[in-house]
């Protein structure tokens, strides 16, 4: 089978996430997988083989850590420039399936032409549920225009969508509830995708604290992930303050996010 997998977090080489672990499991399947990324500021390059995977990375505007103006431009950008490369470098292929996910929601007319150009199937994996999250933190406003923007962008989504995988049955449960219009059967559970790997520490403890500066004796709290206002990072700084007067408490955050 062919899959054509669109994604704005595809990794460097070398490197891996919950995406590129997915995709090496449909490879060693025997799959043959065509990745179209974007990558901010990359030069352009003509598709080349990573790991036994097609990837064609587009060069796009810098979506991460900008104004909100200037990613909102780079993502309305986006789509076309993605659909040109990808007619551009692979008009010719026959794909049997289109896999995609959230965010951004906004690359609906993007998966709606490459689901019209291939004839094929559209799975969405539905990792952020867009606008509503930001609406239920207060963010934006549910009667507002950016709500109904990117809402007109979700339904359309969903509508284009063969198949909308989520992360949980309550996450299935509320996009049924949410949207009346869709076929129930059409919505199904299918968590985040990470092979476990045995790592080898090169590095000892010692080694470790003196490169952070971690004393000897601390008790070492770590967080890493995404560092944003949906993400539950009031309750690790409410675990900061409830252990301020621990002395030996240090706390190792790792991740990036929109406001931190």
């Amino acid at each position: 089978m062919n899959i054509l997998f669109v994604t704005i977090a595809w990794p460097e080489k070398g490197e891996r996430n919950l995406y590129s672990d997915l995709i090496d499991e449909f490879v060693r399947n025997g799959h043959e997988v065509f990745v179209l990324c974007a990558e901010a500021d990359g030069p352009g390059c003509p598709p080349v083989k990573e790991n036994e995977i097609n990837v064609l990375r587009v060069p796009t505007l810098q979506i991460r850590k900008v104004k909100k103006i200037s990613k909102a431009i780079a993502l309305f950008s986006l789509g076309s420039k993605m659909f040109r490369s990808a007619l551009k470098n692979w008009s010719g292929l026959r794909i049997d399936l289109i896999i995609g996910h959230s965010p951004p929601v906004t690359l609906s007319g993007l998966y709606r032409r490459l689901k019209s150009w291939y004839n094929s199937p559209v799975y969405y994996l539905l990792k952020d549920i867009w606008p509503h999250g930001p609406a239920d933190l207060g963010l934006i406003q549910r009667n507002g225009i950016i709500f109904r923007f990117f809402r007109y962008h979700e339904v359309r989504m969903y509508k284009i969508a063969d198949y909308i995988g989520c992360m949980s049955e309550m996450n299935v449960d509320y996009i049924i509830r949410e949207n009346r219009y869709l076929n129930p059967e059409k919505v199904e559970v299918c968590p985040n995708t990470i092979s476990p790997r045995a790592l080898e520490i090169k590095e000892d403890v010692k080694g470790i604290r003196n490169r952070h500066n971690i004393p000897e004796n601390a008790t070492v709290f770590i967080f890493s992930g995404n560092l944003g206002k949906a993400h539950g990072l009031d309750f690790y700084i409410n675990v900061i303050e409830s252990l301020k007067d621990y002395e030996r408490a240090f706390f190792l955050i790792g991740g990036s996010g929109l406001y931190y």
